[in-house]
């Protein structure tokens, strides 16, 4: 078993510096921007992942990285300029080319980090709730995950980390660390399930009405993730019909696979990556625990006839 402290340690150092950069930009109105997939970014989203990927640089030199953003033409003087003021007040050192850094990825190596500099921007942009989220993976097998969320509603932001066979945890203060694990439903019909506010497709309602259940909460960003990994949630329910990036999903699967939970595709196996993309031959995945599993299985098999 690989020993990975110094990776996580850096993930949670660097996830609660980031969501203060994210934070910091949340407070002023900023300038949205869309990209080719229709998706909004802004500035915040090129100084969290510039941080991110600095300090990467620096610890790990030899690992890959594989990281979301790359509009280089939105870092303009006026982004510069604003990214700079806003490490200098956080007392961030100086990082001498924000251009070059933010299109860094390293050299083709077995070890890959995956970033999300903001997992939710509408979230973000609408002051509702958005991750960033830090992975990293060894021969495209995912190692440690850090989820950040922000602190709304006058909480503090809240850190999960997680360590493969060693555990998941989460922290208010990114000190004191608890333990988590995902809940022990066992009833279809009575649990709660957590989907896409933004992106869902109509299979999700399809499968809530085979299913019996009643109870769900639509949410931005890979924070469904950690809801199933706190006991929040018993079932996050992903439908997909277009690609997705490995970014979105290395921290969270691996967050509720070390809090004893399950996560695969619709037919049950386990998710694979290539590079920076999750691979999929069924158009979704499910986050639960071992009780729930087998019976939403079942359900897409027999109901929606996606075979073994």
């Amino acid at each position: 078993m690989g020993n990975y402290n110094r990776e996580i340690s850096l993930a949670v150092e660097m996830g609660r510096q980031a969501i203060k950069i994210t934070e910091k930009y949340r407070q002023d109105i900023l300038k949205y921007y869309q990209k080719s997939d229709d998706t909004p970014v802004s500035v915040a989203d090129l100084a969290s992942q510039i941080f991110i990927i600095s300090r990467i640089k620096k610890e790990f030199p030899e690992d890959q990285i594989i990281a979301e953003e790359s509009n280089i033409e939105l870092l303009d003087d006026d982004a510069i300029a604003s990214i700079k003021k806003t490490y200098e007040s956080l007392h961030i050192e100086n990082i001498p080319n924000l251009r070059k850094t933010l299109l860094y990825r390293g050299e083709n190596s077995e070890r890959q980090w995956t970033i999300d500099p903001i997992d939710g921007t509408i979230g973000y942009q609408t002051g509702g709730f958005y991750a960033i989220g830090i992975g990293m993976l060894v021969n495209s097998i995912p190692k440690i995950a850090m989820i950040v969320i922000p602190p709304l509603d006058h909480h503090k932001s809240i850190i999960f980390k997680a360590v493969e066979n060693e555990g998941a945890w989460s922290s208010p203060d990114s000190n004191s660390f608890k333990k988590i694990t995902v809940g022990s439903q066992n009833n279809l019909s009575k649990s709660k399930i957590c989907h896409s506010l933004h992106f869902d497709l109509p299979l999700t309602n399809k499968f809530m009405k085979e299913a019996g259940i009643q109870d769900s909460l639509p949410m931005d960003s890979m924070i469904k993730f950690c809801e199933i990994a706190k006991g929040n949630c018993d079932i996050y329910f992903r439908p997909i019909s277009r690609g997705i990036n490995a970014w979105d999903i290395v921290p969270g699967d691996l967050l509720v696979r070390e809090a004893s939970g399950i996560v695969t595709d619709f037919k049950g196996n386990l998710l694979r990556y290539d590079g920076n993309k999750l691979e999929l031959t069924n158009p979704g995945f499910i986050a639960t625990n071992k009780y729930l599993h087998p019976k939403i299985l079942n359900i897409l098999k027999e109901k929606f006839y996606i075979d073994k």
